[in-house]
C-alpha cells in the first residue's frame, strides 16, 4: 500500500532523486563508511586527501597500487542496477527533473539519466590544477590510465608518476575531479535551486550522514516537497520522511516504477 501511495505522489511530476552509496553498492561499488567499506581497508588519512595520496605514492607505492587495483576490480565490473534503471525511466517519462547524487561512479548517466548533478565529482573526470578545465575519460580509457599508473608506481620514480597524470591543453597537470576531505562540495547552488522546485524528493541509498550534502533533502522538505525514502534500514531522514519504503533499492525501485506505470 505504501508503494502505491508513493507512486500516486511521484506521478504528479517534478521529482528530484537524491542518491548515495547504497544504490551503487548494489552494483558492486564498495561504500566508504560501512563495515568492510573503503575506509575499513584503506586509511582515509592516506587516501582521502590529495596530499595523503602524494605521500603514499612517494613513500609506500605498494599501498597505492593495492588501492588502484581494488578500484580497477570494482569499476570494471560495475553496471547500472534495476534501481538506476528505474530512476532513468522516471526521467524519460517526464516525471523526474534531475538526479542529485553523492556518487562519483557515473552509473546514473550509464543508466540513461541526462540531468545529473554530482556534488562529489566524477571519477572519470579530471580537472586541471592550473586553469580548472575538465577532461572527461571513457571508462575504458580511465581503466587504461589506472593500469599505466600501476606500471609507473612499480618503477618507484615519482617524476614518472607525475608525468603519467593527464595534461591539459594549457600545459598544466590534471587531478581526479572528485571531492576529497577538506574540499568544498560541487554544484551546491544548482542542487538547492532544483530541490526548491521539487514536489517530491526521492531519497535512495543514503543514510544522510555526510554533511553538507545531507542537508539538501531537508531543504526540499522546508520548501514543501513530499519525502520518499528508499533504504534497507531507517536513516537520518526518519524525522522528515512522508513515506519510508524499506528494502534494497534494486528491489524497491522497480516495484515503485511498476506502481507508477499502472497509474499513468
Amino acid at each position: 500500500m505504501l508503494k502505491k501511495a508513493a507512486g500516486e505522489i511521484v506521478k504528479r511530476k517534478h521529482v528530484v532523486a537524491f542518491t548515495g552509496a547504497g544504490i551503487s553498492q548494489e552494483s558492486g561499488i564498495a561504500t566508504f563508511r560501512d563495515a568492510g567499506g573503503l575506509w575499513d581497508r584503506f586509511s582515509p588519512a592516506e587516501f582521502g586527501t590529495v596530499e595523503g595520496i602524494i605521500g603514499v605514492a612517494a613513500n609506500t607505492p605498494q599501498k597505492l597500487i593495492s588501492f588502484i587495483n581494488d578500484s580497477i576490480a570494482s569499476l570494471s565490473k560495475a553496471s547500472p542496477n534495476p534501481a538506476h534503471l528505474a530512476i532513468a525511466e522516471m526521467e524519460k517519462r517526464g516525471l523526474l527533473d534531475c538526479v542529485i547524487t553523492q556518487n562519483v561512479d557515473n552509473l546514473h548517466q550509464l543508466a540513461g539519466n541526462d540531468n545529473v548533478i554530482e556534488v562529489h565529482g566524477n571519477i572519470y573526470r579530471f580537472r586541471c590544477t592550473q586553469c580548472s578545465e575538465t577532461i572527461k575519460f571513457s571508462r575504458h580509457d580511465f581503466l587504461e590510465f589506472l593500469n599505466r599508473a600501476v606500471t609507473e608506481l612499480n618503477s618507484r620514480s615519482f617524476e614518472r608518476i607525475i608525468d603519467a597524470m593527464p595534461s591539459c591543453r594549457c600545459g598544466g597537470k590534471a587531478r581526479l575531479d572528485v571531492v576529497m576531505f577538506g574540499e568544498p562540495v560541487q554544484m551546491i547552488p544548482e542542487s538547492y535551486s532544483k530541490i526548491e522546485g521539487a514536489k517530491v524528493v526521492l531519497i535512495v541509498g543514503t543514510s544522510g550522514t555526510v554533511y553538507p550534502a545531507s542537508e539538501i533533502p531537508r531543504y526540499g522538505k522546508k520548501s514543501g516537497a513530499v519525502i520518499i525514502d528508499v533504504n534497507p534500514k531507517e536513516t537520518f531522514y526518519a524525522d522528515i520522511d512522508n513515506y519510508f519504503l524499506k528494502g534494497p533499492a534494486g528491489v524497491v525501485m522497480p516495484q515503485l516504477m511498476e506502481e507508477i506505470r499502472a497509474l499513468l
